[in-house]
C-alpha cells in the first residue's frame, strides 16, 4: 500500500498507508479484535479452572498425607514395619514423617501462642 501514496518523507508516507490499510481491511481488524477478546476470556476461564484443580489437588494431597500419617503412627506404636504403597499411598515413609514433624511443630506453635496469651 505504501506504493499508492508518494511523499518525500517516510513517516508522511506511512500514516496514509496505514489509514488506507485500515479502511480497506476494516473487517479483518474487527475480526482480529473479536478473536483476541475470545482468546482472552478463554485464557481467563482456563486459568481459573487450573487454579481450582491445583487447589483440589493440594487439599487431596494434604488429606492423603494426614491419613498416611495416622497409619504410620499406628504402625510405629506397634513396632510394625509399614509400607505406604500397601495402602495405595504415593508418599514415601520419609515424606510422611516430614509431614508428621511439620504438623507437630504447628501444634506446638499453636499451644505456645495459646499459653503466651493466656
Amino acid at each position: 500500500m505504501e506504493d499508492r501514496i508518494r511523499a518525500n518523507h517516510p513517516e508522511a508516507e506511512a500514516a496514509p498507508a496505514m489509514a488506507l490499510a485500515y479502511r480497506e481491511h476494516n473487517r479483518a481488524f474487527v475480526n482480529i479484535s473479536i478473536y483476541r477478546q475470545r482468546l482472552t476470556r478463554e485464557f481467563e476461564r482456563t486459568l481459573v479452572l487450573l487454579r481450582r484443580i491445583q487447589a483440589e489437588r493440594r487439599e487431596n494431597e494434604e488429606r492423603q498425607l494426614d491419613n498416611a500419617a495416622k497409619i504410620l503412627k499406628m504402625h510405629k506404636d506397634e513396632n510394625a514395619p509399614y509400607n505406604p504403597t500397601d495402602d495405595g499411598f504415593v508418599f514415601s515413609t520419609a515424606e510422611i514423617e516430614t509431614y508428621m514433624s511439620r504438623e507437630e511443630r504447628w501444634q506446638q506453635a499453636n499451644e505456645h501462642e495459646f499459653y503466651e496469651h493466656a
